[in-house]
């Protein structure tokens, strides 16, 4: 499990945008987590150029940590404030 707490904002109420700094702020826990990977960083960096599309998607191998983004991109969108309400489902095929 994350803790996301520390990402909701600083004593300001500035919120961070860019998901690659939401998960430098988050605890590292699990070594795991102990950094982004180059695919990932690179992944959230091209979504930062297209977010503001629609239905975008983002195709990663197995493994590849596609549930970590998708849950830094929807934190960076809550922070930004272009969305209220998400719900974000996992489907294995």
């Amino acid at each position: 499990m994350i803790d996301f707490s520390e990402v909701l904002g600083d004593s300001a109420g500035r919120k961070p945008i860019d998901p690659s700094k939401i998960f430098d702020l988050l605890p590292k826990q699990n070594s795991r987590y102990a950094y982004l990977r180059a695919n990932q960083a690179a992944v959230l960096d091209q979504w930062m150029g297209v977010k503001r599309k629609r239905d975008l998607i983002a195709k990663m191998n197995t493994g590849a940590g596609k549930t970590l983004l998708g849950i830094l991109m929807l934190q960076s969108s809550l922070n930004e404030g272009s969305i209220q309400l998400s719900i974000y489902a996992l489907i294995t095929i």
